[in-house]
């Protein structure tokens, strides 16, 4: 995909997947950086994600239902 971007004059993508630590070698994450610096890419830190409970209850049934659904 990487090259097809680049066929198609594509200048901006993100495709995810490093760890946003840049200042460790042994890091598990380093490879994919390094990968996709190979493309000429660069790292561009951007705001994660939150979640804000609107209802405290509902978030808390929610929650509750996702862990026990996952083991």
């Amino acid at each position: 995909m990487m090259s097809r971007c680049l066929e198609r004059g594509v200048t901006r993508y993100n495709f995810y997947g490093i760890s946003g630590v840049f200042d460790d070698p042994e890091d598990d994450g380093r490879g994919v950086l390094e990968f996709k610096q190979g493309f000429n890419g660069y790292v561009e830190e951007l705001p994660g994600e939150f979640t804000l409970p609107v209802s405290k209850l509902r978030y808390g049934v929610s929650d509750l239902a996702h862990k026990l659904l996952r083991h």
